[in-house]
């Protein structure tokens, strides 16, 4: 009796180890960074700033942003929020910057709106979607890139040239926890099959591979190729047929 509780114990915590490893081999945690450039400016772009960590789970398809860093709020300065006599082309002219990944890195995706729709009324709802695109392979789901949109009532108001700093005042922790993060699969493009204008008329479709380039039909069989299955009893019953000793000569009178 104890050893088979000890057995089924056994199982058990082997079990759960295995669980452990497979949920922690599938999440996946990225840095997002953001900062707020001014074009207009001749001074160097500022540093990137963590805003938090996106945790990807590529089994369930699900993600979620955990804010351990700073918000929009703790990058701009007060006189940026108060403007001044040049506040609409201080608005127009900034850019609000956000990467996921290492900024450092030589390939990576940086996406830049008007700094002005993260200025909003303090009664109107705002809410931001970070959309992450992966690939359509199940056994080794990799990132491809990323979507960054902003939504919501009011949301462009400080964007009109002449907005009031009512409008434009920034509503108390709009990014706290409204932003929503979604996972995308993409799919694999399947080959396109289209009439080529010289065949348009009667012709056979033309295959075209994903590189673009057009896939030769297979080489066209031959007469014996294509009849081999009803050639070949008749070859066999002439080669049997002919096989026999000659009749002997009739005898001459």
């Amino acid at each position: 009796m104890l050893p088979s509780l000890l057995s089924v114990s056994l199982l058990g915590l082997v079990s759960l180890v295995a669980a452990s490893d497979d949920a922690r081999l599938s999440t996946q945690s990225l840095p997002l960074y953001h900062r707020l450039v001014s074009f207009s400016s001749e001074a160097a772009a500022p540093e990137w700033v963590l805003r938090g960590l996106v945790h990807v789970d590529t089994i369930q398809d699900e993600a979620w942003l955990e804010e351990t860093g700073k918000g929009v709020e703790e990058l701009v300065s007060p006189a940026w929020l108060a403007g001044g006599a040049n506040q609409d082309e201080q608005l127009q002219e900034e850019k609000y910057q956000i990467v996921l990944g290492e900024p450092e890195e030589e390939r990576r995706q940086i996406i830049a709106v008007d700094s002005c729709i993260l200025l909003h009324p303090p009664s109107s709802s705002f809410l931001e979607h970070l959309t992450l695109v992966y690939n359509s392979a199940p056994a080794a789901p990799q990132l491809t890139g990323f979507r960054y949109t902003t939504a919501g009532k009011g949301s462009r108001a400080a964007c009109v040239k002449g907005a009031s700093r009512e409008q434009a005042e920034r509503g108390a922790g709009a990014l706290g926890g409204e932003i929503t993060v979604k996972v995308d699969r993409g799919t694999a493009p399947e080959p396109v099959h289209f009439r080529a204008p010289e065949a348009a008329a009667g012709g056979k479709p033309v295959t075209v591979g994903e590189d673009g380039k057009i896939i030769p039909p297979p080489p066209e069989k031959s007469f014996i190729q294509k009849n081999w299955p009803y050639l070949l009893p008749i070859v066999v019953i002439l080669l049997m047929g002919g096989g026999g000793e000659e009749p002997a000569a009739a005898p001459k009178k």
